[in-house]
């Protein structure tokens, strides 16, 4: 017996059929599908996206955009590709898609931070922490918030969210603490705050203690 589609999975029929038709167009003349402009004029992924952007169709809109929120946290923090994440996020801003899931917020803040937009950073993470119920993503989400802080110039803001963290942090356990990737910030002499990325299971409780000796 045939088991019927999702809400998601219907959502996602048409994208599969366009893709599969330009896949099968870009074949017969040797050319091959990439979200990238190396083959075609318009990337057949900025075609689609904009043409979705125009649908009345606000699940399927939001079914894709979900899909976008994943690769972004997947191309940052596991292949390390910037570009293709900023284009994840873009596509969620194009899609006009509101996520409530604080840690898709903190990802898509993280990542706004990583490319120097601080405003955009500050909404997602701020917002992350409105919806956030989770003790340790909490932890998260204020660390974030300091560095925005701490990059933005507001050394008194960001030094009494790295405080917080250190207080949240003793009751969250060292693996939960542990994440993906997280920045620590370095003062300069001549200049604005900037900051190193650390990739291998930082603990944000440790990072809290280190971004406030450095910021003292």
């Amino acid at each position: 017996m045939a088991v019927p589609l999702s809400v998601e999975e219907k959502a996602f029929e048409p994208i599969n059929e366009a893709l599969e038709t330009l896949k099968v167009r870009a074949e017969k003349i040797g050319a091959k599908l990439t979200r990238t402009i190396d083959y075609f004029s318009v990337s057949p992924y900025e075609a689609l996206r904009e043409r979705l952007r125009r649908s009345e169709n606000q699940t399927l809109r939001n079914a894709v955009a979900l899909r976008h929120v994943e690769e972004l946290a997947v191309e940052y923090a596991d292949n390390g590709n910037k570009l293709e994440a900023e284009f994840h996020a873009e596509c969620v801003e194009v899609l006009n898609y509101r996520p409530s899931d604080p840690t898709d917020l903190n990802n898509i803040g993280y990542l706004s931070l990583a490319l120097g937009k601080l405003d955009s950073a500050r909404a997602y993470i701020e917002r992350g922490l409105e919806e956030a119920t989770v003790a340790s993503i909490k932890l998260l989400l204020i660390y974030n918030l300091g560095m925005v802080e701490a990059v933005s110039g507001n050394v008194d803001a960001a030094l009494e969210h790295f405080e917080t963290c250190m207080k949240l942090g003793n009751h969250v356990s060292k693996r939960e603490r542990e994440v993906r990737c997280l920045m620590l910030p370095i003062k300069q002499s001549d200049g604005p705050i900037a900051f190193e990325e650390i990739m291998s299971s930082p603990d944000v409780l440790a990072f809290a203690a280190e971004a406030i000796n450095r910021l003292k």
